[in-house]
C-alpha cells in the first residue's frame, strides 16, 4: 500500500509550500460533515482494541490460574468469555469495515465534485499552463491518496498509539523487567525506519518523475495518432524513446522496489531479535521461579501488538508526507483563479444586439499589446465577416467577447452595458457559438444538439433542424438522432461536425452568433448544406464570422479586414476588392488556391 501511494503520479515542479496548519484545516472542510460517522468509528476500534489487549490477559489467567491448578468450571468459563469476545470483535471489525469505506468514499465523492465544479469554472489561462495529464492526476490519484489518508490512516494511527500505549501499561503491571526488555528495540526501529525514509525517498522522486514522462508520451501517441500512422519513420522513432522512456522507469521501479522489498524483512528481523530476547529472558525469570509460564506467553502476545503498530507508525510518516504533498496539489487546484462575477453584475433580460469595442487595450503577456485602443461597433442585426492574416487578432477578438480573457484597458459594450457588469452566465447565454473545430461529447447526435438547451424536447430539436434545412443530413445518418458520437466527433466528418455546431448554437435561440468557420476541406454537397445553413442561422442575429470561404464572405454586410491588431480595412466585398489593399490580396490568393484545387480535382 505504501509502495503504490509513492508510484502514483506526481507533477515535479516547483511549488509554494502551504503551511501545514493550514492543510489539515483545508481537509477539515471535508471531514466535518461525517463526524459522527467518524466519533462512532472511533468507538468500534476502540472496542476492536479493548477485545484485543484482553484476550493476551485473558490467557495469562487461563493458564496461571485454571489450567495449572485443573480448574475445570473456571476453564470453561475464561473460554466462554473467549467466545464472547471473538464474536464483539467479529461484529465491531465488520461495522468498522463498511463505515470506513462509506465515510472515505463520501469523502472522496465530495472532493472530486467540488474538484470538477471548480474545474469548470477556471480560467482558459490554466488549461495552457497545465498539461491534462497532471490535471487528471489530481482529480484522480490525489483525491485518492488523500481520502486514503484522512479515514483509514488517521484512525488507524490513532489506534495504533492507544494500542502501543495500552500493551505497555499491561505489560508494566504484569512484568517490569520484561517491558523494559521489549522497550529497548524501539530506538533501533526508529533509526532503522529514518535511514530507509532518506533512501527510499530519494528513489520514489526518481520513480514518479520517469513516470511522467512515461504518461507525458502515452498522451502525445493518442493525441498525435494520425501523425504516427501517417509518417512510418517517425513511428519507429517514438517507439524507440517510448522504450527507452519506459525502460527507464523500469530501472528506477527495481531501484526502489528493491529498497523497500528489504524494509520489511529487516523490521522483521528486529522484531524476532526483541522477541527472542524477550524469550530468553522470560525463560530464565520461569526457571528461577521469577515468572508463570502464562505471564510469558501473554507477553508474547503483547509484544506482537505492540512491535507492529511501532513499525507501522514509524513507516506511516513517508506516506503522510505523501499525502500532505497530495492535499497541497489540491488545495492548490481549488485556489487557481476562476472566472468571477464583479459584486453588482447585472442579469441581462432582453438582448438587441449591439456591439462595442471601444479603446481597447489586450495582452496575452503582459509586454507585447495585441490590441492597442481598438475600436469596432457592430449594430443589432448586422453580420460582419473579419479576415485578415494568421495572427491579426481575429480569434482574440471573439475570446474578449466570451471574457475568456479580460482586457487591459477600454471597454467592450453590449447594448451600451460593460460587459463586465453583466453575469457571465447571463453573456453567454445570450451569444451562440460555432467553433473552428467545434468539440462533440461522447453521447448521440441529439445529445449534442440539446447541449445548447438542455431542457429542449424531439419536437424543438427537429423545428430547429428544419429551420437550419439539415433533416436529410440528420436522417442519412446509421441511426438518425440517435447515431453514436465517438468523443470529439472522431466518427463524423468536420462538415458534419460543423452542421451538429449550427444546430446546437441556433437550439440556444442566441440573439447574437459568432462563428469561426473551419477551414477544412469538405465536399460540394455538404459545404452547399453549410452555406445555407449558416445563411438561416444569420437571419435577424447579430452575427461575427471569423471567415475563411469567399462564399461566407459576401454573406456579410461588412467586411472587416484586422492586421496586427487593427482595423486597416473595412466595406462591402465589392468596396474592398476596388481599394487593392489587404484584402484584395488574400482575396486573390485564395482564388488562385482555390482554382489549382478546382484544376486538380
Amino acid at each position: 500500500w505504501h509502495f503504490r501511494r509513492y508510484l502514483e503520479y506526481e507533477e515535479t515542479k516547483t511549488r509554494k509550500m502551504v503551511p501545514e496548519k493550514e492543510l489539515i484545516k483545508f481537509l477539515l472542510k471535508f471531514i466535518t460533515p461525517y463526524k459522527y460517522l467518524i466519533i462512532f468509528l472511533i468507538l468500534l476500534s476502540l472496542i476492536n482494541l479493548a477485545t484485543g489487549l484482553a484476550t493476551p490477559y485473558l490467557t495469562k489467567i487461563l493458564i496461571d490460574e485454571y489450567i495449572v491448578s485443573k480448574n475445570y468450571n473456571g476453564f470453561i468459563f475464561i473460554l466462554a468469555i473467549f467466545i464472547l469476545i471473538a464474536v464483539i470483535n467479529f461484529l465491531s471489525s465488520s461495522l468498522n469495515t463498511y463505515y470506513l469505506a462509506k465515510v472515505g468514499q463520501g469523502i472522496l465523492y465530495s472532493m472530486r465534485c467540488k474538484m470538477y465544479r471548480h474545474l469548470l469554472r477556471l480560467r482558459l489561462e490554466y488549461f495552457k499552463k497545465n498539461e491534462t495529464g497532471a490535471i487528471i492526476s489530481r482529480i484522480i490519484n490525489d483525491v485518492d491518496a488523500v481520502s486514503d489518508i484522512i479515514t483509514s490512516g488517521a484512525i488507524n494511527t490513532f489506534i495504533n498509539v492507544l494500542s502501543i500505549s495500552g500493551s505497555i501499561i499491561i505489560m508494566y503491571e504484569m512484568n517490569v523487567e520484561l517491558t523494559l526488555i521489549s522497550l529497548t528495540i524501539i530506538p533501533l526501529i526508529v533509526l532503522t525506519s529514518y535511514i530507509f525514509s532518506r533512501w527510499t525517498r530519494r528513489a520514489y522522486k526518481k520513480t514518479r518523475e520517469k513516470i511522467a514522462k512515461v504518461t507525458t508520451s502515452i498522451e502525445q501517441t493518442v493525441s498525435g495518432a494520425k501523425v504516427s500512422q501517417a509518417f512510418v519513420r517517425r513511428r519507429k522513432i517514438d517507439i524507440q524513446k517510448f522504450e527507452e522512456t519506459n525502460r527507464e522507469y523500469l530501472q528506477a521501479s527495481m531501484e526502489a522496489n528493491k529498497l523497500f522489498s528489504s524494509i520489511s524483512p529487516i523490521m522483521n528481523l528486529i522484531r524476532a531479535g526483541g522477541i527472542a530476547l524477550l524469550l530468553w529472558y522470560g525463560g530464565m525469570m520461569i526457571l528461577n521461579n521469577r515468572l508463570t509460564i502464562g505471564t510469558l506467553i501473554a507477553f508474547y502476545a503483547y509484544t506482537e501488538r505492540f512491535f507492529g503498530p511501532v513499525i507501522s507508525l514509524t513507516m506511516f510518516y513517508n506516506t503522510i508526507q505523501s499525502a500532505l504533498a497530495a492535499s497541497e496539489r489540491i488545495y492548490e487546484f481549488l485556489h487557481e483563479d476562476i472566472e468571477r462575477d464583479r459584486p453588482n453584475a447585472i442579469e441581462l433580460d432582453k438582448v438587441k444586439g449591439k456591439i462595442e469595442y471601444r479603446h481597447v487595450y489586450f495582452s496575452y503577456d503582459s509586454e507585447t499589446l495585441l490590441f492597442k485602443d481598438f475600436n469596432l461597433s457592430i449594430n443589432p442585426g448586422e453580420t460582419i465577416a473579419i479576415v485578415g492574416p494568421t495572427g491579426a487578432g481575429k480569434t482574440s477578438l471573439i475570446k474578449l467577447l466570451f471574457r475568456f480573457h479580460e482586457i487591459n484597458g477600454g471597454a467592450i459594450l453590449l447594448d451600451n452595458i460593460d460587459i463586465r457588469n453583466i453575469k457571465l452566465s447571463s453573456l453567454r447565454s445570450h451569444i451562440g457559438l460555432v467553433l473552428q473545430e467545434d468539440y462533440l461529447f461522447k453521447g448521440t447526435v441529439l445529445e449534442n444538439i440539446r447541449i445548447g438547451d438542455p431542457s429542449a424536447g424531439i419536437d424543438e430539436v427537429k423545428r430547429v433542424v428544419k429551420e437550419l434545412g439539415i433533416e436529410e443530413f440528420i436522417e442519412s445518418l446509421p441511426n438518425g438522432y440517435n447515431t453514436s458520437v465517438l468523443e470529439g466527433g472522431k466518427n463524423l466528418s468536420a462538415g458534419q461536425r460543423q452542421l451538429i455546431a449550427f444546430a446546437r448554437a441556433l437550439l440556444s435561440n442566441p440573439k447574437i452568433l459568432v462563428l469561426d468557420e473551419a477551414t477544412s476541406s469538405v465536399d460540394p454537397y455538404t459545404e452547399k448544406l453549410i452555406q445555407n445553413a449558416l445563411e438561416k442561422m444569420i437571419k435577424d442575429k447579430t452575427c461575427i464570422i471569423i471567415a475563411h470561404r469567399l462564399s461566407t464572405v459576401r454573406l456579410a454586410d461588412r467586411i472587416v479586414v484586422l492586421s496586427d491588431g487593427r482595423v486597416v480595412e473595412e466595406g462591402t466585398h465589392e468596396e474592398l476588392l476596388k481599394k487593392r489593399g489587404l484584402y484584395a490580396k488574400l482575396y486573390y490568393e485564395q482564388l488562385d488556391k482555390s482554382m489549382i484545387e478546382a484544376v486538380s480535382s
